[in-house]
């Protein structure tokens, strides 16, 4: 903004936040179309590492989409501004699993974890890394050609959006890694066209 200059819709990006783990999910509800992923297994059987249960309980892909899983949430330690400090989310993953404070199913608690874990699960379940599965069944049909959740951003990526979200203290969010898996800086359509994309995905 202090430099005046204008927000191009088709080339600017934006990093949406939680709004990319639609995109998650939408993957997720690919595999599940393709028989791969059944929404109320434990998730462990999708998984090389072990999510513990609570009370005996296992937690499943449903209950993560609904944010009903149980998992505390934190931020602590997800986020860097050194790509050589960047861990990979599934290194991320299975370094540390948050305690569980509910009861699966019992009571909705947003959370991140859970979500990293279910693109995790996409891209095991799917056989390609989780970034390259999103350019290929999700972005490019849509023809979100300016898309990305890889991090840092691809060079060509970083001169769209070098400079358009940050505050006195911080590099440029779009150029910024990040740990967590989930945000995306993303072509910043608008909302009307963002829903139209996504809805002619999923149906």
């Amino acid at each position: 903004m202090k430099a005046r200059k204008p927000v191009d819709p088709r080339r600017t990006l934006f990093r949406p936040g939680s709004v990319s783990k639609l995109f998650t999910w939408t993957a997720a509800m690919q595999q599940v179309e393709q028989g791969r992923l059944d929404l109320d297994a434990d998730v462990n059987r999708y998984l090389d590492f072990r999510i513990p249960d609570y009370d005996g309980k296992p937690i499943t892909l449903r209950q993560i989409m609904k944010h009903t899983a149980g998992f505390e949430e934190q931020a602590k330690g997800i986020m860097t501004s050194n790509p050589e400090d960047a861990a990979t989310f599934e290194g991320l993953l299975k370094q540390w699993t948050p305690e569980r404070v509910y009861a699966p199913g019992s009571t909705p608690a947003y959370f991140n974890y859970a979500t990293s874990l279910a693109g995790y699960i996409v891209q095991r379940v799917s056989r390609e890394p989780f970034n390259d599965y999103l350019d290929r069944h999700i972005f490019r049909p849509l023809g979100m050609v300016n898309s990305t959740f890889r991090q840092p951003l691809p060079p060509a990526a970083q001169r769209h959006g070098a400079g358009i979200l940050r505050n006195r203290h911080q590099r440029p969010r779009s150029d910024r890694p990040c740990r967590r898996h989930g945000r995306l800086p993303q072509r910043p359509a608008s909302v009307p066209q963002r829903r139209r994309r996504h809805l002619r995905l999923v149906q």
